[in-house]
């Protein structure tokens, strides 16, 4: 049997999360994640995650895992995809918080919306 096969026969849940641990953070959340996962038992795939450190630098996989975690997405198809698109090197864009002089205005006036609740009005 050839040596990178004999070596998935001897991987478990519990070595996979000390390999995930080792990693970083943030592929530890995942992988943790992946393997509490149930009914659907998500080992191959906490497997195939922690195979792409062996493709690409573990470095590299852990950002993009956080990149991954940032954007809600952590599929290994979308990990995949990141580190072949080099997209964890990337900045991760910050939601831009209002500036002190920007006045924000709601849509409707108050005398619409005391219509609306007390039944007069509608807004359709």
């Amino acid at each position: 049997m050839p040596p990178d096969k004999a070596k998935a026969l001897t991987l478990t849940r519990q070595t996979c999360q000390a390999q995930a641990d080792a990693i970083g953070s943030a592929t530890s959340q995942v992988v943790t994640e992946l393997l509490a996962s149930t009914p659907v038992d998500r080992f191959r795939v906490a497997v195939r995650v922690l195979r792409l450190a062996d493709t690409y630098t573990s470095d590299r996989l852990e950002a993009a895992v956080a990149f991954g975690l940032t954007y809600g997405d952590t599929s290994y198809r979308t990990l995949k995809r990141i580190l072949q698109e080099r997209l964890e090197t990337t900045a991760i864009a910050q939601p831009l918080a209002p500036s002190a002089n920007e006045k924000l205005v709601f849509a409707r006036n108050g005398d619409e919306l005391a219509e609306a609740i007390l039944g007069g009005a509608t807004w359709n």
